[in-house]
């Protein structure tokens, strides 16, 4: 089961509605994020969160048609921590995030530490925005990307250093490279061929990936 989560960091709308073409199976709107899809005359299968960024008008009128899970101000966890793993205890086979790269650097280096805890229960999950979409690769993972895609990206450890990476179809290709935390070694690469190839080595990397002429 493909879950969209929508977040409360600033949307495009037109992006969003792009977004809710694709086929899921269930979207759940994310405290604020409730408010872009109401704004879209859509629906969402559950509201949660704890509702600090949502008008109580929108909370009410969303309330009427469908379920709400409803969560205290002070809590040990984000609202989009509750979501993801709402969508990983009811099934979820693969989890797209929206809303959830925004000005609030806690909050978006937090969500990258939830695609890990994604990845952790077995679910693949990718945060997405106009610009540029981030996952993660577990180690020993293989990932192709198409050009016509975007043809920028970048490979980033999540922590520590990661050995034995292999990438190729781009323009600075690895072969048993190592990336390490503090260096920038795999910031800005490009897909040189139709279809580029990485394979991960022995640790996480954070993939970025990012349309031509959008970043220096």
């Amino acid at each position: 089961m493909h879950y969209l989560l929508v977040g409360g960091a600033p949307i495009d709308r037109l992006y969003l509605e792009s977004q809710l073409n694709e086929e899921y199976d269930r979207i759940i709107g994310v405290d604020g994020g409730a408010q872009n899809l109401l704004d879209l005359g859509i629906t969402p299968h559950i509201l949660l969160g704890d509702f600090d960024s949502l008008a109580k008008q929108s909370l009410e009128e969303i309330g009427k048609k469908t379920e709400v899970r409803s969560f205290p101000e002070e809590k040990d966890w984000t609202d989009m921590e509750l979501a993801l793993d709402t969508a990983i205890h009811e099934g979820a086979t693969r989890i797209t995030i929206v809303g959830g790269i925004g000005d609030r650097w806690d909050h978006t280096i937090a969500n990258i530490g939830l695609l890990y805890r994604a990845l952790q229960a077995g679910v693949p999950a990718v945060m997405k925005a106009p610009e540029q979409e981030i996952r993660l690769l577990s180690p020993g993972q293989k990932h192709r990307m198409k050009r016509e895609e975007g043809s920028e990206f970048s490979l980033l450890p999540m922590s520590g250093e990661v050995r034995g990476i292999r990438a190729w179809g781009v323009k600075y290709p690895l072969k048993n490279g190592t990336l390490r935390w503090g260096e920038t070694l795999g910031v800005h690469n490009r897909i040189s061929a139709r279809i580029a190839h990485v394979i991960n080595g022995d640790g996480y990397l954070i993939l970025i990936r990012f349309q031509a002429d959008q970043h220096n």
